[in-house]
């Protein structure tokens, strides 16, 4: 719930909203759901709504696809793809955290794969040491998209954001 208002009130906390989920709801399980909401103003009036909720299936992958973890691919100029494991996830979809302790940078991800295309989504946090004891924290998002072909064979960079922008169309090949 984003914002609860009343007439009289003004804005009501959205913390004195009460939800009903239906028996059997998950995130996880394709199905439609009606999700119910009531809030109850000061002169105790109740105000209610209900949103219906669609779940699909996540897209299967190709079979094979999980042998795509930590292959490692490269283009034409010798620039080089490796595709982590944990970013492929059994459902093909999931994040993570990568660490990397002496950059002081942590790497939050998730990954998608839907109609042939492998979607990962980064924001990287980073501490900067401004002197003793003082930091500052700098957040950076990237997102990179590749088409993937039939065999798993070859991958385009077809989208790209905040890395690889001068790489856009380049493919390659799977070593």
């Amino acid at each position: 719930v984003a914002s609860v208002s009343d007439n009289v009130d003004g804005t009501i906390d959205v913390a004195m909203v009460e939800v009903k989920r239906p028996d059997g709801f998950s995130t996880e399980t394709p199905g439609q759901y009606t999700i119910s909401y009531a809030v109850k103003d000061s002169s105790g009036r109740v105000g209610t709504q209900e949103r219906i909720v669609i779940v699909t299936a996540m897209p299967e992958a190709p079979a094979g696809f999980a042998s795509l973890a930590d292959s490692t691919f490269v283009n034409a100029q010798g620039v080089t793809v490796t595709l982590r494991g944990s970013w492929l996830s059994p459902t093909v979809t999931g994040g993570g955290v990568n660490y990397a302790p002496a950059e002081d940078k942590f790497e939050d991800f998730t990954a998608s794969f839907s109609a042939g295309v492998l979607r990962i989504a980064f924001v990287e946090i980073k501490m900067v040491k401004r002197g003793p004891g003082a930091a500052r924290r700098t957040e950076s998002k990237r997102s990179i998209e590749y088409r993937v072909n039939d065999a798993l064979s070859t991958l385009t960079l077809v989208e790209s954001t905040g890395v690889d922008e001068d790489l856009l169309g380049s493919t390659y090949e799977r070593r």
